[in-house]
């Protein structure tokens, strides 16, 4: 069996509007030493026969079709019949640049002991397009201890930013990044299978604790497509039980860190985060029919769960941006009334940031 160099693994659900556009954004790389792996998670549309329909012209495509089971079950099939050194994921409405391997592939001749390279990525919505912000520095490597640096990001990376002045972009995320296949196979990581949020980041902080050179560079590879169906926007009432599970399976690590004072000051950006997510997602989405007084009763069970109250119990807010550290400030006086406000207002100013971002030509 011929080795690739690039594993490219693209989990695809109901993907038949966009994943044409995934597919065509690999075919036209500029370097041609790759395997495509789709896998067709129970699709319920036209996507399998898009996909068959691409493996017919080209032998470096497969596919797989395989009965639902979510994007990280598919994941962890990619990964085991992957053939190639390096892994990348890529989700079905997302596209590459035509040099996005090439460019890996210059830097992964230069730093050969890096076992993980990140890279920087465009947004695009529906006819906008804008840059994420750019890494400072612009090439950064960290090797032994601090990477650990990377696994406090995959909870909370504004800590590494005030605490470093660096930014890391979307570390705690799986796509934008070629991850070196032994690492995976060595350790055995996988995704958490029933898990709905984070299942990016705690891989990603398991895969940080194994690693010996992690290397970030500034150039932008991946288009990452918004749109009102994307999973951060949903409508989720069943956000508290998702929110405390993955708040638990990070507490069940904290072990990985050597710095406990850091662990749970990055924790407390988690539960901040979950605590907005409440609100985006759940009590103030235009689906919930809820009154104040239940969803009030909603938040009040949510402060009180054993995963929030430990960290509105020992931790420090200092460090939290300003909008949710008078959410995480009002939590734990149990201001419950001031957590919608601030969280109404919080939610207008982001969407007033995306209409206004930078435009590319």
């Amino acid at each position: 069996m011929i080795k690739s160099s690039f594993s490219i693994i693209v989990p695809c659900y109901n993907a038949s509007k966009y994943v044409s556009e995934t597919i065509e954004s690999v075919l036209g790389q500029d370097y041609d030493d790759w395997e495509l792996i789709l896998i067709n998670d129970g699709s319920k549309d036209a996507t399998l026969s898009i996909l068959q329909s691409y493996a017919r012209t080209d032998n470096r495509i497969k596919v797989y079709d395989v009965i639902n089971g979510g994007v990280s079950k598919a994941r962890n099939y990619g990964m085991s019949v992957a053939i190639g050194a390096w892994i990348m994921f890529l989700d079905s409405d997302d596209w590459l640049e035509q040099n996005a391997l090439s460019t890996i592939d210059k830097y992964r001749n230069k730093y050969l002991d890096c076992d993980v390279f990140g890279f920087n990525h465009y947004y695009n919505s529906e006819n906008k397009q804008w840059k994420r912000q750019e890494f400072k520095p612009s090439l950064l490597k960290r090797c032994g201890q601090e990477i650990e640096w990377f696994k406090l990001d995959t909870m909370f990376p504004y800590f590494d930013s005030i605490k470093n002045k660096v930014l890391t972009g979307a570390i705690r995320g799986v796509w934008g990044k070629v991850i070196r296949k032994s690492i995976i196979t060595q350790f055995n990581l996988k995704f958490i299978e029933n898990l709905k949020i984070s299942e990016d980041a705690i891989f990603c902080l398991e895969l940080f604790d194994h690693c010996k050179e992690v290397v970030l560079f500034n150039e932008y590879l991946i288009h990452y497509r918004i749109h009102s169906s994307s999973a951060m926007n949903k409508y989720s009432s069943d956000v508290l039980a998702v929110n405390e599970m993955a708040l638990g399976e990070y507490f069940k690590r904290r072990n990985l860190f050597t710095d406990q004072e850091k662990f749970n000051t990055c924790y407390m950006g988690m539960v901040s985060e979950c605590l907005f997510r409440t609100f985006k997602l759940y009590l103030l989405h235009d689906k919930c029919k809820k009154t104040y007084k239940e969803k009030v009763s909603v938040i009040q069970e949510f402060v009180n769960s054993e995963t929030v109250s430990y960290a509105l119990g020992k931790t420090s807010i200092t460090y939290l941006p300003a909008g949710k550290k008078q959410l995480v400030y009002c939590a734990k006086h149990k201001l419950f009334f001031m957590m919608f406000v601030i969280a109404y207002f919080s939610l207008i100013a982001i969407k007033q940031y995306s209409v206004n971002s930078y435009v590319i030509d």
